[in-house]
């Protein structure tokens, strides 16, 4: 009797601690997940934060009587985790609103030399451009904030010059294929913008 006893508390107790280790084993994992759900929040916060304090610099560097404004119009390949250039665009016209088209295209090249070389055929080139989005509305009086990546990829040390247009949007806005003497375009909204990468 006292063997039957002694054998029942044995397996209670088995019991006990096999209970309390998956409830531990629960709660534990309970505990990652909340704080992989902290961090994960608290990173994409301070990456927001980041955003709106980047775009109020771009703002005061941009001159109010600019309509089409680039503030960073520079960048060095290789020196910044995420480089990108920032666009800044102000609607002031007779439309309510406006659909645009923001375009980008290779220019030139420029070595340590100083020699210059035409790139705008370059369909290499062309493909560094990474844009945030195709076409955009933006109202009278309201202002739109993009983004252009360049992401080169074999790149020769030297300068890139890109030029930036913002079309206003048509069947085929601020064509690269007949480029007008003064490169103004008659559909082109503000004067031709230049961005340029360093690759040291």
């Amino acid at each position: 009797m006292r063997k039957l006893s002694r054998s029942r508390k044995s397996m209670e107790l088995s019991i006990n601690f096999i209970v309390v280790m998956i409830i531990s084993i629960v709660v534990f994992a309970l505990g990652i997940f909340f704080v992989k759900q902290i961090y994960t929040y608290a990173t994409k916060t301070t990456e927001d934060t980041a955003g709106q304090f980047d775009l109020q610099v771009q703002n005061l560097l941009c001159d109010a009587r600019d309509i089409v404004c680039i503030p960073k119009d520079s960048v060095e390949f290789g020196k910044e985790k995420n480089p990108y250039y920032g666009v800044v665009i102000t609607y002031v016209g007779s439309a309510t609103e406006q659909e645009f088209v923001l375009k980008v295209s290779p220019k030139k090249y420029v070595s340590g030399t100083n020699s210059e070389t035409d790139i705008s055929t370059d369909g290499t080139k062309a493909n560094w451009i990474k844009i945030s989005s195709g076409t955009f509305t933006i109202k009278n009086n309201g202002v739109a904030k993009k983004k252009i990546a360049l992401t080169p990829t074999s790149a020769q040390s030297g300068t890139y010059i890109f030029d930036v247009r913002v079309c206003k949007l048509i069947s085929d806005p601020c064509s690269v294929d007949s480029s007008p003497p003064d490169g103004i375009y008659d559909d082109q909204y503000g004067p031709t913008q230049k961005i340029y990468l360093y690759v040291p």
